[in-house]
């Protein structure tokens, strides 16, 4: 008795919030609509593409998670679309607030956060998402985004999640923060000053994660079939460069179907000497191969941490949504930082 039928393919907007409007939803349960575009997400329309938005946008300020299915897609899909349900099933678990799976790690008391990077050019913006994790069960704590340019957010943001960390842990050995670029002395000088009022001698490490698989280094395993390194496996290039494979190959004898480019990282720390230590930076690596595990939007491990990736999908969606805040609970937005400049 929930189904929505819109008939008004051009703008579905008006009679969405017509029918959620006059649900009487019970608090103690979680919702999620599955909706089917008429319009795939990567139609050249804009008015079209901004359909997908304004209709998620909409359910979330009732508390109602979403699933966008293709429904041209899937008609043709046929018996095929037995396939798709195992990376449905996935994130809907995780959109209603369940865990999919966790890591067989012990837990650490690190704060880990995480900068991603959305680009648009038609809208000239370049807005930054970021992420709190406290632990590696792949909970995010927090969401936020701000205008590139706002480059003092960063620290701003870090100094909210170390609050908060504090207030709930009695330890913390380290802030470790995954970044979509090199960080700027300019960046880096104020995050160690904030850390050092609250926790002197705690040590900071930004982790520089290229979105670009590289292309430029290269490795293989000659004794593998593929050719390809195991999943995990990471290679110094000097300095503090180093090359980590994510794929799925997980054995010498397996070709896998699978086979990204490799991932580029750069390490830079408050404390350099910790970063000549081989134990130190190899815990650093199963970190990030850690979060590029707990993705939770299939069944196939991404090339890149989520840590980034998902703040870069969450300024995409934000900066299309027109309200200044969605409620807690499925997504955590304070759009009050934005630039009135991106419109």
């Amino acid at each position: 008795e929930m189904d929505i039928v819109f008939h008004d393919k051009a703008n579905p907007l008006e009679e969405v919030l017509s029918a959620i409007n006059g649900f009487s939803l019970n608090p103690e349960t979680g919702y999620l609509g599955i909706y089917l575009s008429p319009y795939d997400q990567y139609v050249p329309s804009e008015a079209q593409h901004r359909i997908y938005y304004l209709v998620k946008e909409a359910l979330l300020q009732r508390n109602i998670a979403s699933q966008t299915i293709d429904r041209d897609k899937m008609m043709q899909a046929g018996t095929a679309f037995s396939y798709w349900i195992p990376n449905l099933a996935i994130a809907i678990v995780a959109k209603l607030g369940g865990v999919p799976w966790v890591l067989d790690k012990h837990e650490n008391h690190d704060l880990v956060t995480g900068f991603g990077l959305y680009v648009t050019n038609k809208y000239n913006m370049r807005v930054v998402g970021s992420s709190v994790c406290f632990s590696n069960d792949g909970h995010f704590e927090a969401f936020d985004f701000f205008p590139e340019s706002e480059n003092y957010q960063v620290a701003a943001a870090l100094e909210k999640a170390l609050r908060k960390y504090v207030s709930h842990h009695k330890d913390i050995d380290r802030v470790v923060i995954h970044y979509y670029k090199e960080m700027s002395e300019k960046t880096f000088k104020p995050i160690r000053e904030m850390i050092h009022r609250f926790k002197p001698g705690v040590p900071v490490i930004v982790i520089r994660i290229n979105a670009t698989l590289s292309v430029n280094h290269l490795v293989k395993d000659t004794e593998s079939r593929s050719g390809l390194p195991l999943n995990g496996s990471y290679f110094h290039l000097g300095g503090q460069r180093y090359l980590l494979y994510l794929n799925d190959c997980e054995s010498k004898e397996v070709i896998p179907k699978h086979q990204p480019l490799p991932v580029q990282l750069s390490l830079k720390s408050s404390d350099p000497d910790l970063l000549k230590d081989p134990d130190y930076v190899k815990g650093l690596m199963e970190q990030v191969y850690a979060f590029s595990n707990l993705y939770w939007r299939g069944i196939v491990q991404p090339p890149i941490p989520v840590t980034v990736h998902y703040p870069r999908m969450l300024a995409e969606d934000a900066v299309w949504f027109k309200r200044q805040t969605l409620p807690g609970g499925i997504m955590w937005i304070n759009r009050s930082n934005l630039c009135h400049s991106f419109r």
